[in-house]
């Protein structure tokens, strides 16, 4: 091969998103449906025949245990890497989604070097984490690598490879995409 290939992969369902609240660098593991949805797509790979000089996972549980199936399956190395955590959202974590709508219209929203919910990572810290994830990647030999993390973070990343950086002001960021699990 004489050309990168990456493959970002979300998580599988965690308890988090079953019950529709926002985690963040919460721990929180997989559901049933979660591990059925690693092991899918560990199937999906394997049947196409994907190979990987290794694969790279956030240290957040979701993701790990997500990577490991798919580690599992396609004996592929393991790295666990903390650039790819989900960005930390301070007193947002474990908060249902209304209750952060509701956050949001009370407050507004943060300019990009105010941290998330009072305490939590800015939207400038986690462009410069998701940066340095880059910069990993780019570092490795030239083969194919996939990447198993969070919604926000490769929102962040996909953004950067694009030249979007953090949106100023106090209105709504960008939005690129939303991944869904697996």
């Amino acid at each position: 091969m004489d050309h990168y290939r990456f493959i970002f992969a979300r998580h599988g369902q965690s308890e988090h998103n079953r019950k529709r609240l926002l985690q963040g660098q919460f721990n929180s593991g997989l559901t049933s449906t979660g591990v059925r949805q690693a092991e899918a797509l560990a199937e999906y790979l394997n049947n196409e025949g994907a190979t990987f000089g290794r694969i790279i996972t956030s240290p957040l549980e979701r993701a790990r245990h997500t990577a490991q199936i798919v580690a599992d399956k396609l004996n592929a190395p393991l790295e666990i890497n903390d650039n790819w955590k989900e960005r930390h959202f301070g007193q947002g974590e474990n908060k249902s989604y209304d209750d952060i709508r509701s956050w949001f219209k009370q407050n507004g929203h943060p300019t990009p070097f105010e941290p998330a919910f009072e305490d939590g990572e800015s939207a400038w810290s986690i462009h410069q984490r998701a940066m340095q994830a880059i910069e990993h990647l780019l570092s490795l030999p030239v083969g194919s690598y996939l990447v198993v993390a969070h919604g926000h973070v490769f929102s962040v990343v996909i953004g950067l490879i694009l030249g979007i950086l953090p949106s100023g002001g106090r209105r709504p960021p960008v939005h690129l995409t939303a991944f869904d699990n697996t």
